[in-house]
């Protein structure tokens, strides 16, 4: 059994797909949507609420081609009482990332995927973009936005197929382990202990 998500590199029209999350160890609400576009992929989110028990705010858009590879991000995040922080990274589609001012960034070399740590859907992005036969493990090269910290960095993670839209998720650094349920369009539907979803 594989576990395949379309591409959909065809679209005669825009596809747009709404999604919501609500966060289980943070009180957290996330709406996000997904357009699917006969050229390109355009994600576009907004969650808010308690994090580490300071009220958060964080904004971002994701760039893909059709078959889910990145080509940009733009992150925003508002603390409780301080200044918006903002970043953009930008990506060649072979490895590649640089910030706003074109700097390379050689410490995200080979990274293919982003992570923001607040939000399920970035866990979207490997499964989309490959294909995964039952009891494979793929071993993956991440850029990781730490929030709150803002922190960005390379991040080891591993992704296992169980079946049934269902995976092992491992930081490889962290030692993290959770077993991670997925519609099946390849969408989180459970994060134990940190997401689910939601009704729109």
């Amino acid at each position: 059994m594989f576990f395949i998500a379309s591409h959909h590199n065809n679209l005669p029209m825009d596809v747009i797909t709404k999604l919501a999350w609500k966060g289980i160890e943070n009180a957290t609400f996330e709406h996000c949507t997904v357009t699917r576009s006969p050229g390109n992929i355009l994600v576009q989110s907004k969650l808010e609420g308690p994090v580490n028990n300071v009220h958060t705010i964080v904004e971002y858009e994701v760039r893909l081609t059709t078959s889910w590879i990145v080509t940009s991000v733009l992150l925003k995040m508002t603390l409780a009482g301080a200044s918006e922080q903002v970043i953009k990274l930008t990506h060649n589609k072979l490895g590649d990332w640089a910030d706003d001012s074109l700097h390379t960034l050689t410490d995200l070399e080979t990274c293919m995927d982003v992570d923001i740590s607040v939000t399920p859907f970035t866990n979207t992005l490997p499964l989309k973009r490959l294909c995964f036969k039952t009891g494979e493990s793929r071993e993956l090269k991440m850029v990781y936005f730490d929030l709150p910290s803002f922190e960005v960095k390379a991040s080891r993670q591993r992704y296992t197929y169980l079946g049934n839209n269902r995976f092992i998720y491992e930081g490889i650094d962290t030692g993290y382990k959770n077993e991670i349920a997925f519609t099946p369009d390849g969408f989180v539907k459970l994060y134990p202990g940190l997401f689910e979803l939601a009704p729109v």
